[in-house]
């Protein structure tokens, strides 16, 4: 799975707000979340966040794209797999999804 990601840096909350009733959003979940972020083998961003009420998660990303992106994903599930990871238990919900609905 590939998606593409525009990162802006924000530097005025009071604007960010501005902005997102602009566009109509409105908050559905505060995410309370303590992340630390390693780079590994020079390729691969890995997070490992602790979320109150949720719990402990990783996320593993590609930074550095050496092939096309089906086969950088699955190279991305091979690593999981040498890392230990229960594939089984991937999340492609998001933090505030279980808030809602758990």
């Amino acid at each position: 799975m590939y998606c593409d990601e525009y990162e802006v840096e924000i530097d005025n909350e009071t604007n960010l707000v501005k902005i997102f009733k602009i566009l109509g959003l409105e908050e559905i979940a505060v995410v309370d979340k303590t992340r630390n972020t390693y780079l590994y083998l020079d390729k691969y961003e890995v997070a490992l966040d602790h979320v109150q009420k949720l719990g402990y998660f990783i996320e593993i990303e590609v930074k550095k794209y050496d092939e096309e992106a089906t086969l950088e994903y699955y190279k991305l599930l091979k690593l999981a797999q040498e890392l230990h990871l229960n594939l089984d238990a991937i999340d492609k919900k998001g933090y505030p999804y279980h808030f809602i609905f758990s």
